[in-house]
This record gives C-alpha cells, sequence and structure tokens, in this order.
C-alpha cells in the first residue's frame, strides 16, 4: 500500500483547516488585498499561529460565515491548488509541504473569479439603482465619518419618517456593491433617501456620490480608524472630504463642530452652507439606572431607549438634519421616545443566570470603545468583565491607542478577556492578573467561571458565535 494513502486523512485535514483559517480572515477583511496586508502587518504571528493551533484544535479553529463568495472562494481554492499540484515539477513530498505554506497567496489568487463576478454584479445593480432614482427623483441625504454612520443614519431616518416617506439603507451597506444592491433591491420610490459613505482608500466616497449625489450631506466625525491601509490622518480628512466635495453649491452640510478635524475639514468648504451639529437645543444629556439616555430639547425632556452618552453626538447630527426639513420639537420628541433600537445599537440583555451581558459586538474604534466603557462605569453591577478582540486596522498607532484603553478599563473591569492577537503584550504587561488571553471556547469557559453573581460582561467589538452563545446562556 502507497505510504501517500496512510497520511491522505492528515493531510487533508491540515490544508481543510489553514484553508478555512485564512479564507475567514481574507472574508472578515472584506476580501480586500489593502485590508489583508495590514492584518499581516499588525498580526505577522497569525502566520505560525495559523501553522500549529489551528490545525489540531477544532475549539480555536476561525471559520468563515457560509455565504456564497466564501463558497465560491473555497471551490476556487480547491481548484487551483489541484492544477498548481499537478503542474509542479517537484515531487509531491516537496510540493505538498511547499502549497501548505502558500495558502494564503493561493486564497488570495483564487478571488479572481470572484472580483470578476463582484465587478459585474456591482456593474449590473449600479446601472439598476440608478435607474430607479432617476425615475423617482428623491432627495438623497448622505453620512459620512470615521464612526457613528450607521446609527446616525437610523435615528435621522427615524425623525424624517414623522413627515415625509424615507428609505435608507440596511445595515451598514455602504460600498461599491453593497449600496447600489441595496437601492436596486428595497428603495421603492420613497421621497426621502439616507445613504451612509465609507471609505477604505481616497476615491471611493467620490465614486458612490456619482452614483447617489446627496443634497445634503453629514459628517459625524474624524477618528484614527483604519490608519494601517489610509496611512496618516490627511489621507482619512481626504477621503471624508469627498463627500462634501459633492454637495452643490449652497447646500446643508451638517457637521460635528464637537470634532476638532471635521470642523477643520469643514472650513474648508465655504461655497456650502455650514450647519454645526450643537446648533440644535440639546443639553443636559443624563443616564436613568438602565443606562437609558435622556436629554433636554427647548425645555422639553426627552427619554429614549438609546444606551450611553455617547449617541447624544449622533442625536446632534440628526435632530439638526431633521430640523431643516421643518420637522417640529414635539414630533422628535414623539419620534425618539418610540424609537426601539435595534442590532446596529448597544443592547443590554440578562443571562439566564442574571448576569448582565452589554453587547457592543460590532466593528470596534476607539471613540466606541471608550463609549462603551464609560456605560459599562455607569452600571451598578458585583463584578465587571470586558470581553474584546481588540481594535484592528489601526497601524503605527495601534500600540498608544490600546495601552490608553486598557489604562481606561483597568480601573472599571475585574477582568479583561482578550480574543484577539491585537496589542497582545502591552495589554498583558498593564493589566497583570486581571489578563485573561483566550483563543477557544474552553479557554473562555475558565476565564469566565466562579464569576459573582449578576456580574456585568462587555463584548467590545466582534467576537466569534460560539463565544457570544455562551455568554448568552451563563
Amino acid at each position: 500500500m502507497s505510504p501517500y494513502i496512510l497520511i491522505l486523512p492528515a493531510v487533508l485535514y491540515l490544508f481543510c483547516t489553514r484553508t478555512l483559517f485564512w479564507l475567514a480572515i481574507w472574508q472578515q477583511k472584506e476580501y480586500r488585498l489593502d485590508r489583508f496586508i495590514a492584518f499581516l502587518k499588525d498580526n505577522p504571528q497569525s502566520l505560525t499561529a495559523s501553522l500549529i493551533v489551528i490545525a489540531f484544535s477544532k475549539s480555536t479553529l476561525n471559520r468563515p460565515a457560509l455565504t456564497p463568495k466564501a463558497l465560491l472562494t473555497a471551490l476556487s481554492t480547491f481548484v487551483l491548488s489541484l492544477f498548481l499540484l499537478l503542474l509542479s515539477p517537484l515531487p509531491l513530498y516537496l510540493s505538498l509541504p511547499i502549497l501548505y505554506l502558500l495558502l494564503p497567496l493561493v486564497i488570495i489568487f483564487s478571488g479572481l473569479p470572484l472580483f470578476i463576478i463582484t465587478q459585474l454584479a456591482a456593474i449590473h445593480y449600479q446601472n439598476q439603482a440608478k435607474n430607479l432614482l432617476k425615475r423617482h427623483q428623491p432627495l438623497i441625504i448622505g453620512i459620512t465619518g470615521s464612526y457613528g454612520k450607521t446609527t446616525t443614519k437610523i435615528l435621522l431616518s427615524q425623525l424624517l419618517s414623522q413627515q415625509t416617506s424615507v428609505w435608507h439603507s440596511p445595515k451598514s451597506y455602504n460600498t461599491p456593491l453593497s449600496l447600489p444592491r441595496a437601492v436596486a433591491t428595497g428603495y421603492t420610490g420613497q421621497k426621502i433617501v439616507v445613504l451612509e459613505f465609507a471609505a477604505y482608500k481616497q476615491g471611493e466616497i467620490a465614486r458612490l456620490t456619482k452614483l447617489f449625489p446627496p443634497r445634503l450631506a453629514i459628517l459625524t466625525g474624524i477618528a484614527p480608524q483604519h490608519l494601517a491601509i489610509f496611512g496618516n490622518t490627511q489621507n482619512i480628512i481626504k477621503a471624508k472630504s469627498e463627500l462634501p466635495a459633492s454637495l452643490p453649491n449652497s447646500a446643508s452640510f451638517i457637521f460635528n463642530d464637537r470634532n476638532q478635524l471635521a470642523s477643520e475639514l469643514a472650513q474648508t468648504f465655504p461655497n456650502l452652507k455650514l450647519i454645526k451639529a450643537s446648533s440644535s437645543d440639546l443639553s443636559k444629556p443624563s443616564l436613568d439606572d438602565q443606562g437609558h439616555l435622556s436629554f433636554t430639547l427647548a425645555g422639553q425632556r426627552i427619554n429614549t431607549k438609546l444606551l450611553g452618552t455617547h449617541y447624544f453626538t449622533n442625536l446632534h447630527a440628526a435632530i439638526t438634519a431633521a430640523q431643516t426639513f421643518g420637522l417640529g420639537d414635539k414630533q422628535i420628541k414623539a419620534a425618539l421616545e418610540s424609537f426601539k433600537p435595534g442590532s446596529e445599537f448597544i443592547g443590554l440583555s440578562t443571562t439566564h443566570s442574571g448576569h448582565q451581558l452589554l453587547n457592543d459586538g460590532k466593528t470596534s474604534n476607539p471613540d466606541g470603545f471608550e463609549a462603551a466603557v464609560d456605560l459599562a462605569a455607569h452600571l451598578k453591577a458585583t463584578q465587571k468583565i470586558i470581553i474584546t478582540p481588540g481594535i484592528i486596522d489601526l497601524g503605527t498607532s495601534s500600540q498608544q491607542i490600546h495601552f490608553d484603553l486598557a489604562k481606561k478599563a483597568s480601573a472599571i473591569f475585574d477582568r479583561f478577556i482578550h480574543t484577539g492577537p491585537t496589542q497582545t503584550q502591552i495589554i498583558r504587561h498593564l493589566l497583570g492578573i486581571k489578563y485573561h488571553q483566550v483563543t477557544s471556547v474552553d479557554q473562555l469557559k475558565a476565564a469566565i467561571t466562579n464569576i459573582k453573581p449578576q456580574s456585568l460582561i462587555l463584548i467590545e467589538g466582534r467576537i466569534p458565535d460560539t463565544y457570544y452563545q455562551l455568554l448568552k446562556n451563563l
């Protein structure tokens, strides 16, 4: 019997687990080479870890979501790998290890068919969306910024719906494919369309504004998000400037004047009607015992179901924009007090055993991380635990930002559970015995054993679904 037959199951297992690991990362980076390279720069140890840990432990295997894109890429990877093995002039015992080491590159090259299909699909949906909007002629409102785009979009849509028909793009759809597809398949002729515009490099927002030219724009703020891709803050500012640059002369541009970079950007557009988000008469933000935000607008107290004072900035922008459409204070109060936040907002639930689960399990950024920590500090609990993978794509600023956030968290939380490789050493050094590094469900179970009754657990950033289900069922 050939020795290859005997070791074939082990070889297939190794190849499958390593492929799934890198396919998951490729998917998390939205199949973008620039984000993938930034990940490797920030996490060079992942190349070694995927050779050892992932191959022998199902609990640490990083799995991609089963989407059509992922399945197509997996199929392309298999075909390309087989093709390379057949064409290799080397003997199988040499070509197999080489291919195993180069699997991340194979997966990237396997994405070429997907890239072509994506571009064709984008062109198809862009044409459909443009024709649809041309037929109905809605007023388009564009929102950009380093944070708060989705929540500001939803809040503004809630407000404007008190007066007229409004459609907004779902979830965080804001790319050249997802946004046109959302418009083409979801828009049904509403008078106002609220869209968010995102970018990882200059030119991407400009491309979107040509497809969907806004007549009013909102800038939520600028922060060092995705610095590993942009390179520096000035490039972020230039990318965000593409939204107001697309507005017609004298159009309204609402900006977060409490954010210095946003204010500086706004002053470069004297041809627009510059409106400070703080011009709305909002004051006295406070939280009740459950963390719900309330504030005063023109003398009337508004009690919302939003968790955390950081939404006060989003409300400023949304209310200011709504007032430009003539929305009255009573309409604003009714809209906000009846609004029930969805999964796009921070949520608070109770586990089976009575622990509080504060879920901010979306893409994390420095401002959002700090806001969630502040909210956790406000809530009462016998013990407080934070679970986070850290923040990605921060480039050379990653070490300082994580140091500052970990230092703030150390004064509030009894345990810091780290699920990602980002800045592990500096956080461990700062927190000492409070720190737990986990790479599996079993390790997470061990890290949360013997927690006190009625504890508070903050999930900050995206963690594996298996982790979330474990916490939910505590």
